[in-house]
């Protein structure tokens, strides 16, 4: 873990610090459903603007926390046990045990933290970084993600959004990621969708 820390600091001082420059609108924020969020902060060398770092959201609980940002926020962060998880059978397939937040009705698996008070520190911590004039909320259809979910985030009214989805959809407006065109779901935005979207761009274009 050391060893990692020492590289990622490395990393976020020389390539991060490139990257930067190529940014003129650094001030925002970036609601993910996944690690997504995270990977873009840190290998730009940026603030981390966003509570929803190293972790991921089902697509049912994101779709309802982002049509509910300030109730969901403002809300306690509190933790359970995977048997007490509505998606309990889901996560035990992915061999899951890091921690399980719940905020209401809706949970998030904090995949990335060691221990819970790590997760609601952090959470918490970055929570009061958002900035509500500069968001931009991304969605891509994984973790039981269905066609309602995908027509929902399309509907949310937001002024930014992102989609990345396995197809093409007639009248919604998403990016797609071909290498998973025969898949279920896009496996992985995070290595793969740059090759179609060019985020540093979409970023200066908002400024």
């Amino acid at each position: 873990m050391q060893i990692k820390k020492i590289l990622l600091k490395i990393y976020k001082s020389t390539i991060g610090v490139v990257n930067n420059k190529r940014l003129k609108n650094k001030n925002f924020t970036i609601i993910s459903n996944n690690c997504w969020a995270g990977i873009f902060y840190r290998n730009n060398n940026l603030e981390y603007l966003s509570p929803t770092l190293g972790l991921f959201f089902m697509a049912e609980d994101y779709i309802k926390f982002i049509y509910n940002i300030k109730y969901y926020i403002n809300e306690d962060l509190q933790f359970i046990n995977i048997e007490d998880s509505k998606y309990k059978n889901y996560l035990k397939k992915l061999n899951y045990n890091s921690p399980i937040g719940r905020i209401d009705d809706i949970e998030i698996m904090f995949l990335h933290y060691s221990s819970e008070k790590e997760a609601k520190e952090k959470w918490d911590r970055r929570k009061q970084r958002i900035n509500w004039d500069n968001i931009i909320y991304k969605f891509s259809d994984q973790n039981m993600c269905t066609y309602e979910h995908i027509k929902k985030f399309d509907e949310f009214k937001a002024k930014n959004k992102i989609l990345f989805t396995t197809r093409k959809y007639e009248g919604i407006n998403s990016i797609q990621i071909k290498e998973f065109s025969k898949s279920e779901s896009v496996m992985d935005d995070i290595k793969t969708y740059k090759k179609y979207f060019n985020f540093y761009k979409y970023l200066n274009k908002l400024n």
